[in-house]
This record gives C-alpha cells, sequence and structure tokens, in this order.
C-alpha cells in the first residue's frame, strides 16, 4: 500500500507542476488502485485509502486550492468501493 501511496503522491505532485485536472487525476489513480487491488486479490478498501491519502499529501503541499479539489475528487465512492483516506497525513504548505 505505501507503493501506491507514494505513486499517487508523485502522480498529483507532477500533474500540478503541469497544471494539469487535479481532480481528474486523483480520481484515475484511485480508480485504478481499486481496479488493480481486485485483480491481486487484495483490499481494494485499503488501495483505495492508499491512493486517497498519497494524492491529498501532495495536493496540501501545492495549495489549498488542489487540497480541496482532491479532497473533493476522492472522498466519494467510486467503482462500488467507499474511499476512506488517511486525513491526518495530509500537510497544507
Amino acid at each position: 500500500m505505501d507503493t501506491i501511496s507514494h505513486t499517487a503522491h508523485v502522480a498529483i505532485g507532477d500533474a500540478a507542476v503541469v497544471g494539469g485536472n487535479l481532480e481528474l487525476a486523483a480520481t484515475g489513480l484511485v480508480r485504478g488502485a481499486i481496479a488493480g487491488a481486485k485483480e491481486l486479490g487484495v483490499s481494494a478498501e485499503g488501495a483505495a485509502a492508499a491512493a486517497a491519502s498519497g494524492a491529498l499529501k501532495a495536493a496540501g503541499e501545492v495549495g489549498s486550492t488542489a487540497l480541496q479539489t482532491v479532497r473533493k475528487a476522492v472522498t466519494k465512492p467510486m467503482n462500488g468501493v467507499k474511499v476512506a483516506p488517511r486525513e491526518r497525513e495530509t500537510v497544507l504548505h
């Protein structure tokens, strides 16, 4: 799950640098984590939480608008999985 979180963190950070759509990026990362988890037979909820947490952490490093955008994107059910990020890891810089 650490790899999922790290990947989401890097992807959101890079998307922000190039002016990408953070909502779409975050949603895609969580959906991808869920799909991958289901293929591997591991917890889809855990994978979704890890991806969401990594995305939120990166967004918090970018700024409040990015954090708000990503939080809105990743705190709703996706692919039938309730997404529950570990927001205590989110730090706004």
